[in-house]
């Protein structure tokens, strides 16, 4: 963690994005949940077996002294996931669609499971 994200982290500034992973057998895809973060503000790193997600929230629209009723406040999104030793890190695609982050992991070609043709003799 860097020094900034650590003094983020300290004053409560950052909340971790809701995140859904599954299998397909081929590749863990990883959806993050992160409204309100566009491409320039949205890093994603992958680092001694460690995937890490930062994502800055600007909203510069608003005035924040306009505010009659506040509920949503701004927060920047953290959070590192420890990924397996089969993840080809050379291979990880990401896309950023409707505030959701979208990572594809894939295999190591040699560690996806695959069928064995049996031959018959």
């Amino acid at each position: 963690m860097t020094a900034d994200i650590e003094k983020e982290w300290e004053a409560g500034n950052l909340v971790p994005p809701a995140v859904n992973i599954f299998d397909t057998g081929e590749e863990y895809v990883l959806k993050a949940h992160m409204p309100g973060v566009k491409k320039s503000n949205l890093d994603v790193k992958f680092a001694d077996g460690e995937l890490i997600l930062y994502g800055r929230v600007t909203d510069e629209s608003v005035n924040p002294d306009a505010f009659v009723h506040r509920e949503i406040e701004p927060g920047n999104y953290y959070r590192v996931f420890k990924m397996s030793d089969d993840v080809d890190a050379t291979k990880i695609t990401a896309k950023l669609e409707d505030g959701v982050l979208i990572l594809k992991l894939p295999r190591y070609e040699q560690l996806k499971p695959r069928e064995i043709p049996i031959e018959v003799v």
